[in-house]
This record gives structure tokens, C-alpha cells and sequence, in this order.
């Protein structure tokens, strides 16, 4: 753990990813829908250690790349070698969520897009890998060499089976607009997201740009989506 990290946070008190989940998001449990998420957080430089690396690999490569990202109580943050995908996909299935020979939710699971044809928003495969697979991270981070949102989950995404016709109408949508460069896509998937219990959150920069070495050196703190018509 960073000492910045550490400053002011109980990690002696944290006993599993579930809960040093919501402690990340600045709340005293986990949260029950999208109204109650932040409307930014932090991840732990930490965490990501090996993100800027997967970046880079799929800058050079045009293949995706991806990490779970564990959180162990009296260790810290474990996170096994960086998969290898192919120009579309990792491949992720329930075999691959063991670790340490149980089946364990990460605290995060990340992957890259090839960008810049291939933006860092949420695709309808992300959407729907996350539907069906629910325990491949509470959090899911999409990077490209320019920027990176994530998908964050709430009580309502856990229980979404219960509700596959709206994560279908959900996923429909996505694949009409995920490859538009309106301005307003951004807000139209965080709206659709909140539907079925997801936060979408972006990366707190400036403006989009690429990166070099080195730009990931410190937390990545990430800005909540908003839209009109939000509460």
C-alpha cells in the first residue's frame, strides 16, 4: 500500500475485496443503486501497477490485454500475470476466476481496447461479458493510450438475472450507439448503465490525450457520468 494511500483509511479493518470496494468509494457499505454511488473516487497506484504496461502492449500490438486485481487481508493487492487477448477480446471464463484454488470475486478486473478505432467506452460485449460473469470484478476498467472509464457495481447489477429483459433492451441500445463520436454518448450509456444497477465513470483528466510512460504513476481517479435528468 502506497502511504498515500494509507493516510486516513482503516486498511487494517478491510477483510475482502467486497469491502475495501465500498470503502473506496468513500461509503460505510455496499451500495444499493447507482443514486448512491460518488460522484468521484480513487484507485490505489497500487492496484494498477501493470496497467500502463497492458496499455502499451496493446499500443504496439493492436491485441487487448487484461488483469484481475485482487485484494488479500494482511497482504494487500495480488494480481496474477496479465492475460493475453487477441484484436477483439480476453477471454474470460468461470475457470479463470480461481485464485488460490477458490473461486474469488477480484476487486478489479481490467482490460484494453485497441485504440483509437476502438474507444475506451463500455462496448455491449463489456456490458454483456459483465452481465453474465458479475463476479469478474466489482469494478471493470476499459483502457485505449488516451483514456480509461469504468463500470462500477451496485446491489441492483448483482441481482440483474432477476431482470434479463431490461439487460437486454439495455444491451440492444449499446450496440447502436457504441460506436458513435456523438458528445453525447457518454451520458446516454451512463443513463443506460444506471438501468441495470451500473455506475459509469471516466477518467479524471483534463482533456483525452495519449499517454506516455510515466502518466500512471499516481491514483487514477475517476469522475462519475452524468446526465440530464439525473437526481
Amino acid at each position: 500500500m502506497s502511504a498515500e494511500f494509507k493516510r486516513g483509511f482503516p486498511i487494517e479493518k478491510v477483510k475482502s475485496s467486497r469491502e475495501l470496494y465500498y470503502y473506496l468509494l468513500g461509503l460505510e457499505s455496499f451500495p444499493k443503486n447507482p443514486k448512491e454511488l460518488p460522484l468521484s473516487f480513487e484507485i490505489p497506484s497500487d492496484a494498477l501497477e501493470s496497467l500502463e504496461d497492458a496499455i502499451f502492449m496493446t499500443k504496439e500490438t493492436g491485441e487487448e490485454r487484461g488483469q484481475f486485481v485482487y485484494f488479500v487481508k494482511n497482504i494487500g493487492f495480488v494480481k496474477p500475470p496479465i492475460r493475453y487477448g487477441d484484436r477483439e477480446s480476453v477471454e474470460i471464463s468461470a475457470f479463470s476466476l480461481k485464485f488460490l484454488n477458490r473461486l474469488v470475486k477480484p476487486l478489479i478486473y481490467y482490460h484494453t481496447h485497441p485504440g483509437p478505432d476502438i474507444t475506451a467506452l463500455p462496448s455491449s460485449d463489456d456490458v454483456d461479458l459483465f452481465s453474465r460473469f458479475p463476479r469478474v470484478g466489482y469494478i471493470m476498467l476499459i483502457a485505449t493510450n488516451e483514456w480509461i472509464t469504468a463500470m462500477v457495481q451496485t446491489e441492483n447489477f448483482e441481482h440483474a438475472e432477476h431482470n434479463l429483459n431490461e439487460t437486454s433492451r439495455v444491451l440492444e441500445i449499446m450496440g447502436k450507439i457504441e460506436h458513435s463520436d456523438s458528445p453525447s454518448t457518454l451520458p446516454m450509456m451512463g443513463a443506460l448503465l444506471e438501468r441495470i444497477g451500473l455506475g459509469l465513470y471516466f477518467q479524471d483528466s483534463g482533456k483525452l490525450r495519449g499517454y506516455r510512460k510515466g502518466d500512471l504513476s499516481g491514483n487514477l481517479r475517476l469522475n462519475k457520468v452524468r446526465y440530464i435528468g439525473q437526481e
